[in-house]
């Protein structure tokens, strides 16, 4: 094989954002790990501790919540995973699904050894150890990147090359309208916990263009008004920095300013080259979605706050088919 055509020299670099509401009481969790000269894969994964489902708090544990430390139990579990295969090649398909699944379980029954139950929460809106999570398991190809994603809940995947930002997980949610879905009160049909009752989603993508893979809590996207915003955003911060530190950090604190939730978000960069011809591929989708979407959208709320609801709608159902277009073709 050609160095040039090695995982490391088609990987650019991996970003991290992880911001607590309340500084040591986030209830967020991460495990990232890029490559190296040594290692020829990456994995990232977020977390998000179910507050609601996960109140139930433990003296024996520090009085943190059990969504804090659910959140802290599975990426814990991913990083033994990732140990068991960085020497191997990661599983496929069901077999990826099951390992994983048998990880996290093990994990589970070792935080479950060490606490005391509290019997005096109970009920069906409470789980033992509940969070979310998004997994990005990537290899080597000959044609370019393999992804295996996997998720349960409503933390996402996205993908951003060329061609703009796709949301490529799909919330365990009643509505799959990400516009709606900002506001709507859904609850969440599928939550890893203790009991061992979830399903983890699976999906898997070559990538052999360009593109960022983002890995991200609800509190990253969850508190800008539309999906356009947040593509903007990301593009603009970046298209405006001189450096992925300072992209990150940019983003880091538009993050800080909007969020009301714990916002963690792990980005890859992959065959982009340089972080100068990242910013030269995706400057042309900045100013088509400034264009298009946000001086439009800026310019209604403006001059015509009354029909800001139904032009934004109007808006969001020409942007979707290009959001969406990684459900429609399957993620290939």
């Amino acid at each position: 094989m050609k160095k040039k055509d090695t995982f490391f020299n088609k990987f650019d670099n991996m970003l991290l954002i992880s911001l607590p509401v309340r500084e040591g009481k986030g209830e967020d969790n991460f495990y990232c790990c890029g490559p190296d000269e040594n290692l020829d894969k990456a994995v990232m994964g977020v977390f998000d501790g179910s507050g609601g489902l996960g109140s139930r708090t433990h003296k024996e544990m520090g009085g943190y919540t059990e969504a804090y430390l659910g959140s802290r139990t599975l990426s814990g579990a991913l990083h033994d995973w990732f140990e068991a295969y960085r020497d191997r090649p990661f599983p496929r398909d069901k077999e990826l699904t099951d390992s994983l699944y048998a990880y996290f379980m093990t994990a589970y029954g070792v935080i479950k050894d060490h606490t005391v139950e509290n019997t005096r929460i109970k009920g069906a809106l409470i789980r033992s150890f509940p969070t979310t999570g998004t997994i990005v398991a990537a290899e080597n190809n000959p044609e370019g990147i393999l992804l295996q994603i996997l998720w349960a809940g409503d933390s996402r995947i996205y993908l951003l090359d060329r061609d703009g930002l796709a949301q490529f997980s799909i919330d365990d949610v009643a509505t799959t309208d990400a516009l709606e879905n900002l506001t709507g009160d859904d609850s969440m049909s599928n939550v890893m916990a203790a009991d061992g009752e979830f399903r983890m989603n699976y999906r898997q993508k070559l990538i052999t263009e360009p593109t960022m893979v983002l890995a991200a809590s609800d509190g990253c996207f969850g508190y800008l008004p539309t999906p356009m915003e947040f593509e903007f955003e990301i593009l603009d911060a970046l298209c405006h920095a001189e450096s992925p530190y300072q992209f990150r950090d940019q983003l880091a604190g538009l993050f800080k300013d909007v969020a009301g939730d714990d916002a963690t978000m792990c980005m890859t960069s992959f065959m982009f080259g340089t972080f100068k011809e990242q910013k030269k591929i995706l400057q042309p989708r900045l100013d088509l979605v400034n264009a298009r979407y946000i001086a439009p959208l800026d310019d209604c709320r403006k001059n015509h706050p009354d029909k800001e609801r139904e032009y934004t709608r109007r808006v969001w159902n020409e942007y979707r088919r290009n959001y969406e277009r990684m459900w429609t073709s399957g993620g290939k």
